[in-house]
């Protein structure tokens, strides 16, 4: 995820046009920060107000070329409203969308944006191990052909999180001839790839040993649950420190799981300040799980009045800011995302989850459409003072 607004006029008021602002909200946008490698802009992002964010997202799909069904995946750029300021709050009528990339990416496991480039983590398809990495261009133009860039050990299923200005990968479980070592982090600086301390009692010598493995900010640190052998709903909580390179029991280290807490969360959960997110089902519902770590405390919602399908492949969540998350899933023809609200409710430990804005994209899809990866590419900032003129907001 990086972060940039346009240094020149003549492109800040073209994209003024574009999104169609009424006159009477006057907005000065802040000079676009070039992508920087070095300092990852999401580390300010959460407690401050943007007003709209570039989205990067990728679709695989299957494409009939000559009667011969591929998968291939195709790669979209669209821009939000994370105050559900501006026109078609509620959509009218379906958006076009802007296609940045379409290639045959079936081997890839996992993505990750930092500075100008997204990286592809190999291999969905196999459990056979494998060092393979590729990089793309994607600001301020997409190029055509991805550049290896091997990490040191061979993984399979890996995920993949940037914080700190660095992309840290972990294996998701330990597989035959998976490499013992757990993660390594790659620094864009150099180029070079380092290995990273393993978890406590790394790797288990059980299937479902790690079960909660995510990225948080202020300070940046990896999360980290092992479950409790024998006890399927408790699990020792660790906490890995960028800054300090090591690990730190959390206090209390044991801790209660949710009942539905399984592998299919193990990389998925999204942070936001001291929470980490997921999305299930329930009884053919969007549910939204928090954990709130530093209370050790499980919050519960549901996703209710917004156009995003139940069944089929969940929708994919990004944070964008304070209380706001961005959801984004294929349904039929369209490509739906729905920006919400999500507060904790006074003495409840449940969730008000609550619709801000929705738009749709009408797209060519195959017979199984899967977004497969979403992130931020870059914010534009606004401010608008009580007299209704615009301020800068660095």
């Amino acid at each position: 995820m990086d972060e940039f607004v346009s240094r020149k006029r003549d492109q800040e008021v073209k994209y003024s046009k574009e999104e169609g602002l009424p006159k009477k909200q006057k907005r000065n946008y802040s000079e676009l920060l070039p992508p920087s490698l070095t300092q990852d802009p999401s580390t300010n992002l959460y407690g401050c107000l943007f007003s709209s964010y570039d989205i990067f997202f990728m679709v695989n799909d299957d494409e009939d070329d000559s009667g011969i069904a591929r998968r291939i995946s195709k790669g979209y750029k669209i821009n939000i409203h994370a105050d559900g300021d501006g026109p078609d709050k509620f959509y009218s009528k379906s958006k076009p969308l802007i296609h940045c990339y379409k290639g045959k990416m079936q081997g890839f496991g996992d993505f990750a944006i930092l500075g100008s480039h997204i990286y592809g983590f190999y291999n969905r398809v196999s459990r056979v191990p494998t060092r393979d990495v590729s990089k793309l261009r994607v600001i301020p133009h997409v190029d055509k052909e991805w550049i290896p860039s091997p990490m040191i050990c061979r993984r399979s299923f890996p995920h993949a999180s940037v914080i700190g200005g660095k992309i840290y990968v972990r294996n998701r479980q330990p597989y035959k001839h998976t490499d013992p070592q757990w993660g390594e982090v790659y620094d864009p600086v150099n180029e070079k790839w380092k290995d990273i301390p393993n978890p406590p009692n790394y790797p288990p010598n059980y299937r479902e040993g790690i079960v909660i493995s995510a990225t948080v900010k202020n300070p940046d640190r990896i999360i980290v649950a092992h479950r409790v052998l024998g006890d399927d709903f408790s699990a020792i909580f660790y906490a890995y420190s960028v800054k300090h390179e090591s690990w730190d029991m959390l206090a209390p280290a044991r801790r209660k799981l949710h009942p539905l807490c399984t592998l299919e969360w193990l990389g998925k959960g999204v942070s936001a300040g001291n929470t980490i997110n997921w999305l299930d089902r329930k009884d053919e519902i969007i549910v939204w799980f928090a954990y709130d770590f530093d209370l050790d405390v499980w919050l519960e919602g549901r996703l209710k009045s917004c156009q995003l399908c139940p069944r089929g492949t969940l929708p994919f969540l990004i944070h964008l800011e304070k209380q706001r998350f961005c959801l984004l899933q294929c349904v039929d023809d369209y490509v739906y995302y729905v920006i919400v609200n999500v507060s904790r409710m006074s003495n409840h430990n449940t969730l008000d989850i609550s619709v801000v804005r929705e738009q749709k994209y009408a797209m060519k899809l195959g017979e199984s459409p899967i977004v497969s990866y979403c992130a931020i590419l870059g914010r534009y900032i606004w401010e608008r003072s009580t007299d209704g003129e615009g301020s800068n907001q660095q």
